[in-house]
């Protein structure tokens, strides 16, 4: 056999022998996660009053129903705990406005404005404040107290809305069905009379969760980075420090003029003010509430209220999927949350919003305590260490 044929016979053989060997271990590693899904992953499978709850097809998604916000998770036990928060928290934690706003309306003399703007009728300002981008509104508003005022309501509704857009919506965790009442009757018509077997591959039937899948807005956990805003920002900046630096006006007044504008146009979402306070979940729809300082469960991992919101809002009735030790009794109240499709805010005590028809909130947080708890026992929660490890 000439030398070249035996070359290529030799490369054959060593090219099947590595096709081979990676079959090998392609069965070793889908026996080893067989093995791992089989004992409920890290869950405490030993534990005989445990009972782990797993389905392959079982990921989940948080639909925010009014805002047309989807955000796809996993198994239940794969994003929780540890993605609680920014799968929930950010999307419905309500901004404030920095607290030196009102020092700025309050402090130093109030000049006489003469502009033809601030003669305008009230109402007609704001309609004007409503068309601008939110960049604009927060430059206007830096240029006297008058419209400083005149803009709070309008900056607070842009931030809220930016960093907080789930807030107010009917909200729930499913797989693919939704909790009765959820949906109006339009709502249903849409995705029932909607076809999409073009992406199914001809085998499409209506479900809410895929249809919202594919329709709804698919949310970040965060508001993306906007580059060309951050660079409009930096230009403003450079525009107030060279008037200081020019005597158009004083460096005392830039500076000021500067930190308004940070203050007031955050781009990060460590730069949101919120109100200080104790920070509580608000089930609007309900009339109940939960606080963060009186759940008292876990230590070095204390649990949040994004963590009771996700216990709360999931439906899934009869699934098998959570992934998670647990015992029956309370996994059946996991997948049949008795909050699912309700409306929700995250604030603090003192800011709760008012209920209409003369209702009195109510405290909750006895209701769910038992459930964390439970999950943080049958788990091993506390060994994820602080959440700050992880946010």
């Amino acid at each position: 056999m000439p030398s070249a044929r035996l070359a290529q016979v030799a490369e054959i053989r060593r090219l099947r022998r590595i096709v081979l060997a990676g079959v090998a271990v392609a069965a070793i590693v889908v026996a080893g996660l067989s093995l791992y899904n089989v004992n409920g992953g890290a869950s405490k499978s030993e534990t005989t009053n445990d009972t782990i709850l797993e389905e392959e097809d079982g990921w989940t998604s948080a639909y925010a129903v009014d805002a047309r916000q989807c955000k796809m998770l996993a198994k239940f036990g794969e994003w929780y705990p540890r993605e609680a928060e920014s799968a929930l928290a950010y999307q419905l934690r309500l901004p404030s406005l920095p607290l030196q706003v009102a020092e700025w309306c309050r402090k130093g003399a109030k000049a006489t404005q003469r502009s033809p703007l601030l003669r305008c009728p009230l109402e007609l300002v704001l309609s004007i404040l409503d068309y601008l981008k939110y960049w604009d509104v927060v430059c206007l508003s830096i240029t006297c107290k008058d419209l400083l005022e005149l803009s709070k309501t309008t900056l607070l509704t842009r931030l809220r809305k930016k960093y907080a857009p789930w807030a107010h919506s009917r909200l729930a965790c499913l797989l693919y069905s939704h909790p009765p009442g959820l949906l109006t009757a339009e709502e249903v018509a849409e995705y029932m009379h909607a076809d999409l077997s073009d992406l199914y591959d001809g085998h499409w039937e209506p479900e809410f969760g895929s249809w919202a899948l594919e329709v709804y807005e698919h949310c970040d956990c965060l508001p993306p980075y906007n580059y060309r805003e951050q660079k409009y920002r930096n230009a403003v900046i450079d525009a107030i420090l060279e008037d200081g630096k020019n005597g158009m006006q004083s460096v005392t007044q830039a500076r000021l003029d500067q930190e308004m504008l940070c203050a007031l146009w955050p781009y990060r979402d460590h730069e949101v003010s919120y109100a200080p306070g104790v920070p509580v979940l608000c089930n609007e729809s309900k009339g109940l509430y939960i606080r963060q300082d009186t759940l008292n469960v876990g230590v070095k991992y204390p649990a949040t209220l994004s963590h009771a919101l996700a216990v709360k809002i999931m439906w899934c009735p009869g699934e098998t999927w959570l992934y998670v030790g647990c015992s029956e009794a309370y996994a059946e109240r996991i997948v049949q949350g008795d909050w699912a499709g309700d409306r929700f805010c995250m604030v603090t005590l003192d800011t709760m919003p008012k209920l209409g028809g003369g209702r009195e909130w109510q405290d909750a947080t006895d209701d769910v305590r038992p459930v964390l708890q439970h999950l943080w026992d049958m788990n091993e929660f506390e060994d994820f260490g602080s959440r700050d490890d992880f946010y």
